[in-house]
């Protein structure tokens, strides 16, 4: 693939009554940075009552707002990394999605298709070890 945009997210748990964080960042190829976000997800309340539902859908909705970063910029060619090996498998349809983050899994797999190329990966946490502290506000 030529002239790819990676996209680096992760999740920040709540702390205490607050609300998970999704956090972004959008590279070019040559590693400069293109947009970084970070944002805090709402979800229904009792919409999630599944284990791990919150983190995938967290997580689904972390690669969305790359994807729509990415789209922004108007890349064509993009590669979505992540540190939630569980959501990338259902992504990869290795595995099933939970029930409660249907909707979320759907909006990113439409939304990838308008790319050329759209690959998800895995990136352990050292390899995006800047988002947590953007996350935390550093």
């Amino acid at each position: 693939m030529k002239n790819v945009v990676h996209v680096y997210t992760t999740i920040v748990p709540p702390e205490s009554g607050s609300r998970w964080k999704a956090v972004t960042l959008v590279q070019s190829s040559s590693g400069r940075v293109l947009a970084e976000d970070v944002q805090h997800l709402t979800f229904k309340h009792g919409a999630h009552a599944e284990s791990g539902a919150p983190a995938c859908t967290a997580a689904l909705a972390a690669m969305l707002q790359g994807l729509l970063a990415a789209k922004s910029i108007r890349a064509r060619n993009v590669v979505i990394y992540s540190d939630r090996p569980r959501t990338l498998d259902a992504l990869n349809r290795q595995t099933r999605v939970a029930a409660a983050a249907v909707g979320t899994y759907l909006q990113l797999r439409a939304m990838a298709h308008s790319f050329a190329s759209v690959e998800f990966r895995y990136a352990p946490y050292p390899a995006i070890s800047d988002l947590p502290v953007m996350a935390a506000g550093g």
